[in-house]
């Protein structure tokens, strides 16, 4: 772990830290006199600060953690909510919200002078959780979830792009199985491939599963070759400290990073904990 960048992300994290535990204006001071993090951090999650669950973003600038905006509306719970960025400045969130008839996602993105009114995507599936979005190299969203069918006694990963201003109708990545699938995760491989993977339940425990997508289909990946990749991947990770205690539920947190190893979403509660 690099001690110089450990202490630029420590103290660039303050702020945001007073913030949390204190909703208090001095959310916005800059970062204690620390040098900043070189690179691209955002951060959105979901939390009760006494306006019930609603999800949160805030990015890491020159002069600190910015001002939170909330995204979401309306009294349903939400959770879940993901981030990614691309080359053409767009800032896209997608989370999952309760509803009365099961759980839906809503999705919103900013265009470099607003945030745009959450929208629903439409799935047809009776529950919509832990989605994971990630921005390909060409600007394209892809967004992948649990999804339940009203038929189904587990979760399946569904996984969409956008496409001429809409959502493409949700598909399965997998084969139909009678076993749990969760937990996926877009990201991008060197080339600037889309790589998608979850955990599957098999032989008696839950293990990876990587499929790369083709330009036409989703492939399943050599698994040796794709966990070494991954495994640089949560290296550079441990680069960061814990940023767990800056939110109220980790589970319920994501980070945005783009520096000079490239762009990658992870959950909060995945980024391991350092002393100092």
């Amino acid at each position: 772990m690099k001690v110089t960048m450990f202490h630029a992300f420590r103290h660039a994290l303050l702020p945001l830290l007073t913030f949390v535990f204190a909703w208090s204006p001095l959310f916005i001071a800059n970062a204690s006199g620390g040098a900043a993090m070189e690179g691209e951090l955002k951060l959105v999650w979901s939390a009760d600060y006494g306006r019930g669950a609603q999800v949160y973003y805030s990015s890491c600038e020159k002069n600190g953690w910015t001002a939170p905006v909330q995204l979401s509306q309306g009294p349903e719970a939400v959770f879940s909510p993901s981030v990614g960025s691309g080359d053409d400045g767009k800032i896209w969130v997608v989370w999952s919200k309760r509803g009365s008839g099961g759980s839906f996602l809503e999705y919103t993105y900013f265009n470099g002078s607003g945030w745009r009114h959450p929208e629903k995507i439409s799935t047809g599936l009776a529950s919509n959780g832990v989605a994971s979005i990630m921005i390909d190299r060409e600007n394209t969203p892809w967004i992948a979830w649990e999804g339940r069918s009203p038929e189904a006694r587990f979760e399946d990963i569904y996984w969409s792009r956008w496409s001429a201003g809409a959502w493409v109708p949700p598909a399965r990545a997998h084969d139909e199985n009678d076993v749990p699938d969760l937990r996926p995760a877009l990201l991008n491989d060197a080339s600037g491939g889309v790589i998608l993977s979850w955990k599957t339940f098999a032989n008696g425990r839950y293990t990876h599963v990587y499929q790369v997508w083709d330009g036409k289909n989703w492939q399943v990946d050599d698994r040796e070759e794709r966990e070494n990749v991954l495994r640089g991947t949560e290296l550079l990770q441990e680069e960061l400290v814990a940023v767990q205690d800056m939110v109220q539920d980790p589970n319920q947190a994501a980070l945005f990073i783009n520096d000079g190893e490239g762009k990658r979403t992870v959950r909060v509660s995945q980024i391991p904990r350092f002393s100092n």
